[in-house]
């Protein structure tokens, strides 16, 4: 059975706004292995273009500038800066340090001219190293040499690669 009443509202009824909150808090934000990837290389080689992330990682450009522009959009990257040819380089952010564990011992850099073509040059090695028929493994990098001298111990990009570095280098890592 149902009633045909409405009940019905007068200004008596009329129920106050709650206070506001100056501040909203943000919602979560979703990594996953592909991104920490992504986010990891960026800080180990400074900055990276999308088509050098997508030669390393092996994933397809457009799925690179897709995560790539999903994670400068919730600042883990940086993506304002441009190459030579004016592609589009991502650089590191504080955040995405901390969001990674990677905050200790590197640096948010800036691609200049002058250390563009090094930085080439070091992705054009890295990439030769891991084609070569011997398939080495492991590559780091200047940048995760000069953190870990830092702070005695390696990137955890490295740890995850390779685990048993961290022994084997342990006490030489200055040299």
């Amino acid at each position: 059975a149902v009633k045909s009443e409405r009940d019905a509202l007068t200004a008596e009824d009329h129920v106050t706004k709650k206070k506001r909150k100056k501040r909203l808090s943000h919602g979560g934000k979703f990594v996953d292995e592909k991104d920490r990837a992504i986010v990891e290389l960026v800080i180990a080689y400074g900055w990276l273009s999308r088509f050098q992330l997508s030669d390393l990682l092996g994933i397809s450009a457009v799925t690179i500038h897709r995560r790539a522009q999903r994670l400068a959009a919730v600042g883990f990257i940086n993506d304002l800066s441009r190459g030579a040819a004016g592609e589009v380089l991502y650089v590191p952010t504080r955040a995405g340090m901390r969001t990674v564990g990677m905050a200790k011992g590197f640096k948010v850099t800036t691609p200049t001219y002058q250390t563009m073509n090094h930085n080439d040059g070091l992705v054009a090695a890295a990439l030769r190293f891991k084609e070569s028929p011997r398939r080495h493994g492991l590559v780091v990098t200047e940048r995760e040499i000069e953190a870990a001298a830092m702070t005695g111990v390696l990137s955890p990009r490295v740890q995850r690669i390779a685990p048993w570095a961290q022994q084997q280098f342990q006490g030489r890592l200055k040299t």
